[in-house]
């Protein structure tokens, strides 16, 4: 799929990035091969792009060494965004093609919960029930707002991270997955872009209002509503990619929209604020969406050279593809190896042995476990 070059239309900016850039960020303007829309079974490269958020994660919560130096450059804060964007992006177009089938909403509604139901319960639950039954005491007093995918709000009342609070984020998305179906079947593509760019803003306009009525952090970070800019940015990426692909690969490919992607990338890098500010919210966050829209779209279409190569590498895509585990596990993983080993080592070591061991895990969960429920998803085609 990553065979060569067109040889008219905008992508012979090519020569302009090769001659006037460094070599590397010829890699963003290198085009590939088109792929007509019904033929994209898997949008691999999204399994990498995945693996480096899930990795970020882990250097927020295990603190490689100058893992502070890495976090100038993104933190566990603004990855959480790409996240996001992704699952906008995906949960969008599998509704655009459900929609596209002509079945009834109700029919639409519950194929769609079932196959979210397959994908995530199943090993969510598993996990609570684990720690139930290992450190009961640990979640006696919180186990309810987990297992109704509300601990995010738990966090925004008490305004504490909670037992488990890497669970936060899958909360939201558990929330966005409540309300986002409705409102795309029963859209008409005519005023779809504009509900979905309408929720962009009111998300932005209510994050305004957190600041300036000097509401907690947790609010803009934990909130459903908080998060919505950047889900419904990977939602109107994926409206673009169905109903104008031509058009949105031409944007993505342009030698300036490349420029304008890494211009508000610095931006993000070299912002001052950091998570527990609250107008980086309002600001930061969005813009990191924004790049993350772009990086995504990029994926899809699939990168070519340097970038290419990376994100097509099978060990990155084999640890994106079981990242959910890989998320769901890690918060466990020291306290598990502490428990039966006394590790005197430096931190790099140990963040290999936690990251092996985290891995290991979700292999397990993955082949032994997930999958073998995801082959029932084929029912709910």
């Amino acid at each position: 799929m990553m065979n060569g070059y067109t040889a008219s239309s905008i992508f012979d900016l090519d020569i302009i990035y090769t001659k006037s850039l460094f070599k590397i960020f010829d890699s963003f303007a290198r085009p590939i091969n088109f792929v007509p829309l019904m033929e994209v079974k898997k949008f691999e490269q999204l399994d990498s792009l995945r693996f480096f958020a899930v990795l970020t994660v882990l250097n927020a919560h295990w603190r490689w060494q100058y893992s502070d130096n890495i976090s100038i450059v993104v933190d566990a804060g603004r990855v959480v965004d790409l996240f996001f964007v992704i699952s906008g992006f995906l949960i969008t177009l599998g509704l655009l093609k459900t929609k596209a089938k002509a079945q009834s909403a109700c029919t639409s509604l519950y194929r769609f919960y079932a196959r979210r139901f397959l994908r995530l319960f199943p090993i969510y639950y598993l996990v609570i029930f684990l720690v139930w039954v290992f450190d009961h005491t640990r979640i006696a007093g919180t186990v309810w707002w987990y297992l109704l995918y509300s601990s995010n709000f738990y966090s925004i009342i008490h305004q504490d991270w909670g037992d488990i609070g890497h669970l936060w984020s899958l909360a939201v998305e558990e929330q966005f997955y409540l309300v986002w179906p409705l409102i795309i079947l029963l859209t008409t593509k005519r005023f779809m872009p504009w509900v979905i760019s309408g929720s962009i803003l009111i998300s932005i306009l209510t994050k305004t209002f957190w600041v300036l009525q000097k509401y907690p952090f947790w609010f803009g970070y934990m909130h459903p509503i908080g998060a919505l800019d950047a889900l419904a940015i990977g939602a109107l990426l994926s409206y673009a990619y169905y109903y104008h692909q031509a058009r949105l690969r031409s944007f993505l490919y342009s030698f300036y929209t490349g420029i304008a992607a890494i211009f508000i990338a610095a931006i993000c890098i070299y912002s001052k604020d950091t998570t527990f500010s609250s107008f980086y919210h309002i600001g930061i966050r969005t813009c990191f969406a924004i790049f993350s829209a772009w990086l995504v779209g990029r994926s899809v279409f699939s990168f070519g050279g340097i970038v290419g190569y990376l994100l097509n590498n099978r060990v990155l895509r084999y640890i994106g593809t079981i990242s959910y585990g890989v998320y769901l596990f890690h918060a466990f993983v020291p306290g598990l190896i502490a428990h039966f080993f006394t590790l005197n080592l430096f931190d790099n070591q140990k963040f290999i042995i936690y990251f092996l061991t985290t891995t290991s895990l979700a292999s397990i969960s993955w082949y032994v476990f997930e999958r073998q429920i995801l082959k029932l998803k084929s029912q709910f085609e």
